[in-house]
């Protein structure tokens, strides 16, 4: 017979047990397995890579924390043989400071003294503003029930990240998903009003559409997610959103010193559409839902309906 108190011991080590955001996972990136034992060993518990009914998940190894606070400039300077450091406090505007140097050249000498950078310093990073909020219909499930909704957001995820040259432009074919598991606001529950706005930093993407997931935690009712997938109490789960950079737009969905804002919205479906596992996001098989409405502001708005 299989050791029960083994298995025993084993599930009451797991209680309490963070993994995986202990080491920067979303709980849906892994799952717990267990390998029945025999007449001479008990049975094992183990972490394995989640399979979203054929879907599959991201690979562990593709998952990134969000990009660091980088600062860019590619700028010719100018050049002169006075010392101007004491004369800057008094300029209005980098233009001002830049007249400082009309007498001077844009070759550094054995007598240069001062130098200015022509072109400004930006930021070489996006930011992606998220905000989440509920619609106004009913909300139901998969199996048709009505649920009341009692969700916070945990994380966001972001597809489609690249690896960028030494000008912040992406490159390669190799794609990252971005985990932010630190939401800046402090009011992360989902009402009609929407949470505190989240801020994550990303890196310049080329593609025309991409995919963002968010992470809640149910604090409500047991509810049927995507094909039926159990979304318990207390458990995490996602849903996504789809962003599409609308025709004749400039720039990028996400665009070095810009800001781009998506707004999301739980509609009367969406939770049909939730995942208990988080699901490969590159899959054209996958469930969104949305509605998106987009304008821009310092960068791409998204009104996104899950």
């Amino acid at each position: 017979t299989i050791a029960k108190a083994a298995v025993d011991a084993q599930i009451t080590a797991l209680n309490g047990n963070t993994f995986p955001r202990t080491i920067g996972l979303p709980d849906g990136a892994v799952s717990v397995k267990f390998t029945a034992g025999d007449a001479t060993a008990a049975g094992t518990f183990a972490f394995a890579l989640n399979d979203n009914k054929g879907l599959g998940s991201p690979a562990l190894e593709t998952y990134t924390k969000p990009a660091e606070l980088y600062y860019y400039v590619n700028t010719p300077i100018v050049a002169d043989g006075t010392n101007h450091k004491d004369e800057y406090k008094d300029q209005a505007t980098g233009e001002d400071v830049l007249a400082l140097y009309e007498d001077g050249g844009t070759m550094v000498t054995n007598s240069t003294k001062s130098i200015a950078l022509v072109n400004p310093i930006n930021y070489g990073v996006a930011q992606l503003e998220s905000k989440v909020k509920l619609g106004s219909a009913p909300v139901k499930d998969n199996a048709d029930t009505i649920i009341t909704p009692n969700f916070d957001v945990k994380g966001v995820l972001v597809l489609s990240q690249k690896n960028v040259n030494w000008e912040f432009k992406p490159e390669g074919t190799a794609k990252y998903v971005v985990y932010d598991a630190k939401q800046t606001g402090t009011n992360v529950n989902v009402t009609a009003n929407g949470t505190d706005p989240n801020y994550t930093l990303v890196l310049e993407s080329a593609e025309e559409t991409l995919q963002v997931a968010v992470e809640f935690e149910n604090k409500g009712a047991d509810f049927q997610g995507y094909e039926g997938q159990i979304i318990p109490t207390g458990t995490r789960f996602y849903l996504v959103g789809q962003l599409t950079k609308p025709e004749g737009a400039n720039g990028e969905i996400f665009q070095q010193d810009y800001k781009t804002i998506a707004n999301f919205t739980i509609g009367a479906g969406s939770l049909k559409k939730a995942y208990n596992t988080v699901p490969d996001l590159r899959t054209p098989q996958l469930e969104l839902g949305l509605t998106v409405d987009l304008k821009w502001q310092e960068g791409l708005t998204f009104n996104v309906e899950f």
